[in-house]
């Protein structure tokens, strides 16, 4: 399964769970950013930034696979980070699925904190078993899947009913919808809506659920609807952008909706994915920029 791209955006959304994973008390409010470093062509993933600038910044890798060089890897970032921020120090910290995966690379595991999610998680369920990350991680974390499909439910519902921001509830409720649907890519979608105690209409209303019906119909789930599928699809993919650059970035621009409408349709489900990286409609306007000139 996916993960990277899933959890820094649940690391975007609650920076906290960082260093509750970690064992680590918190340095406070923190912003979570792709860092380039251009003169040698590397880009580190997630890099935590304390506001505080007397707290280290933290630059953080997600495996779940072995990785024998993560180690040096991820070293190298945390010395390019400190170059580039000459102003404060940094930490590292690895966030392996279980310790099997860890090389522990020497001398490097000496500098970087290794966290295995599994004990990590299950030191939490004793600890605070109401605690949001067993919620948003139970997707990939509850290996059998009628047991998953059992507590699905339960685990979105209190996901839903968190007093977060709605911008930070609904990045958490897209991951947890991401990694069940493609836990259960083959079921259709009357199926899914009873495992998440819902009607059957609202599962298109979320990326992650036209996605998984797309997938469906790809393998006969849904035959006989094809017809006008992709007009649904560009529609349904418009409004989302809409809606998520509304809540974020305020009103969109004349304009750039007209562009926005000219888009193919697969672009227009990139861009929905992009814009989970971006911070106002004015970079959505310079990725359609950039889409359009490839055109």
């Amino acid at each position: 399964m996916r993960t990277d791209k899933q959890f820094f955006s649940i690391f975007r959304a609650c920076p906290e769970l960082v260093y509750e994973l970690a064992g680590q008390p918190s340095p406070g409010p923190c912003q979570l950013r792709s860092e380039s470093f251009k003169e040698f062509a590397r880009t580190a993933d997630a890099v935590l930034e304390p506001h505080d600038k007397k707290q280290p910044a933290c630059v953080i890798e997600v495996q779940f696979q072995r990785d024998e060089t993560i180690y040096t890897r991820l070293v190298i970032e945390m010395a390019l980070a400190q170059e580039k921020k000459r102003y404060r120090g940094v930490q590292g910290i690895i966030f392996f699925a279980r310790k099997a995966l860890d090389p522990r690379t020497p001398p490097w595991q000496r500098v970087v904190q290794a966290v295995y999610l599994d004990e990590a998680l299950e030191k939490l369920r004793l600890e605070q078993p109401e605690h949001l990350a067993l919620d948003v991680l139970a997707p990939i974390c509850i290996e059998s899947d009628s047991a998953l499909e059992a507590a699905a439910a339960s685990h979105y519902h209190r996901i839903r009913q968190q007093s977060l921001p709605l911008p930070q509830r609904d990045a958490l409720l897209a991951v947890f919808e991401s990694w069940l649907f493609e836990r259960f890519k083959t079921m259709d979608r009357k199926k899914l809506a009873m495992i998440l105690k819902f009607p059957t209409a609202d599962i298109t209303s979320t990326v992650a659920g036209r996605q998984i019906l797309e997938e469906g119909m790809s393998r006969g789930i849904e035959q006989g609807i094809e017809k006008g599928i992709e007009q649904g699809r560009d529609a349904a993919s418009l409004e989302a952008i809409r809606k998520m650059g509304g809540r974020h970035f305020g009103k969109l621009a004349k304009t750039l909706d007209a562009r926005l409408k000219k888009l193919p349709t697969k672009h227009k489900e990139r861009l929905f994915e992009a814009m989970m990286d971006m911070g106002s409609w004015k970079d959505v306007a310079a990725w359609v920029a950039k889409k359009s000139a490839k055109c």
